[in-house]
């Protein structure tokens, strides 16, 4: 099949309900276009991502300059002197990064009216109860 060039195409490619890159009309395709690999339709409803806040806007904007003066680093590295530069802003600095952002959530609130942050607590959970079995297991050796 056809590659899609970018997030966009892809999801209108879906939007469209078009065949995943065959050219057939499919009656899984939005769940096709959906998933991130093409592959098997996803049953799951493609997850809405987060609006960037002022932070991401400008590390997006300002990572590839970064990258592109030291290639030598990894992003682990761009990261933190991303967050460093970021810390170092003054507000006025800031300014056009939190404009940007201000528009990306309108924006993000038009396409996804009913959409509200759900903060996904099901592995910091998982966590602490295998934590919590450990030291469970751990009193109870100790005891015997």
């Amino acid at each position: 099949g056809a590659t899609l060039d970018s997030k966009a195409d892809h999801a209108s490619a879906g939007a469209k309900d078009e065949g995943a890159g065959s050219g057939e009309p499919n009656a899984n395709a939005s769940a096709v276009a959906a998933s991130a690999g093409g592959g098997k339709p996803s049953k799951k409803p493609k997850r809405i991502p987060r609006p960037m806040n002022s932070f991401m806007v400008f590390a997006k904007a300002q990572r590839k300059v970064l990258q592109a003066k030291y290639p030598d680093r990894d992003n682990k590295d761009i990261s933190k002197m991303l967050g460093e530069h970021w810390s170092g802003l003054d507000t006025a600095a800031r300014e056009p990064y939190v404009e940007e952002a201000k528009r990306l959530a309108e924006e993000h609130k038009v396409m996804y009216p009913e959409w509200r942050f759900k903060r996904d607590t099901t592995r910091r959970k998982r966590r602490q109860q295998e934590l919590l079995q450990r030291a469970r297991e751990a009193s109870e050796a100790e005891a015997r």
